[in-house]
């Protein structure tokens, strides 16, 4: 469990918040800090542009980059409408609108967790507009029957926690969710969840009840496509996860994507961000000096 930040950390760097309308009704909010090559931050689930200040990332990468961090369409501050087909096509399709609106050609790309499988899908469609990508653990659970050692673990990923947590918004409203998913990702009651956290999950409890009702939450990305990107890729991984769903994806994205370099943070679990926050913005640092824009 990360140490309580709640108060400070999540104030300040809301104060900073500027917006982009992307069109369509969209309109997301983003800060910006440091100078320098461009690096954009896209967080995960039930979390939003406070989670990089929060574990620090902000602060830490933009002593030598300009940082971009924004917060996904249906997470906190955003007020984008529902629409009940969210996807990470959807999200990819957004960050290409953000970047428009920013005048951002190129950029150094880093995602974690549903962040990672967002950037993912934005690199395979734009990988010309990438100096770098940074993948965090990405969800990419469809894959999961054809890897080695992956037999099952989706069908039971989605029978004994997807399904249950789609009825559980369905039946008992956004309460129910949040307490389904706390009980299921912290092992607690959502009153027993850090502060820190249970403000992220209330702020961003739309974003994860949209997925929760999406038939394509977790869609299937081409690996034939994935193993032709042409990005210099990092792949950051929690050891905690060894043997997991996690390291079984991050294993197969090593193999397929050229040239790809895996560091795995021993004593991490899935928020390496947040446990780890130096060793994470190391890694994150030392990857973008390998790939400057030239």
């Amino acid at each position: 469990m990360v140490a309580d930040r709640t108060g400070c950390w999540y104030a300040s760097v809301m104060d900073e918040v500027a917006w982009a309308r992307i069109g369509d009704g969209v309109e997301l909010a983003y800060v910006e800090r440091g100078d320098g090559e461009p690096v954009v931050l896209v967080h995960g689930s039930l979390a939003d542009l406070g989670y990089w200040e929060q574990s620090e990332q902000l602060d830490r990468l933009s002593e030598r980059r300009r940082v971009i961090a924004y917060s996904r369409r249906h997470n906190h501050p955003n007020r984008t409408a529902v629409s009940g087909s969210h996807s990470p096509m959807v999200e990819a399709a957004d960050l290409a609108g953000l970047l428009d609106v920013l005048q951002l050609d190129r950029v150094h790309l880093v995602g974690h967790s549903y962040g990672a499988y967002t950037a993912l899908v934005y690199a395979l469609a734009h990988p010309d507009r990438l100096a770098s990508l940074t993948l965090a653990e990405p969800p990419l659970l469809a894959w999961l029957p054809d890897i080695p050692g992956g037999d099952g673990i989706e069908e039971g990923f989605m029978s004994g926690v997807w399904e249950p947590l789609g009825r559980a918004f369905v039946d008992g409203g956004d309460e129910a969710g949040l307490e389904f998913t706390a009980q299921w990702y912290f092992q607690q009651t959502f009153d027993e969840v850090d502060p820190a956290w249970q403000t992220l999950m209330r702020d961003n409890v739309v974003e994860w009840r949209e997925l929760a009702r999406s038939p394509a939450a977790f869609a299937r990305v081409d690996r034939a496509e994935v193993a032709a990107l042409p990005v210099p890729t990092l792949l950051l991984s929690g050891g905690r996860n060894a043997g997991g769903y996690n390291d079984l994806i991050d294993a197969e994205l090593l193999r397929l994507i050229p040239g790809a370099v895996r560091t795995v943070i021993a004593d991490a679990g899935h928020e390496m961000f947040l446990e780890f926050p130096e060793e994470s913005a190391r890694a994150l640092l030392e990857h973008l000096d390998r790939h400057p824009m030239g």
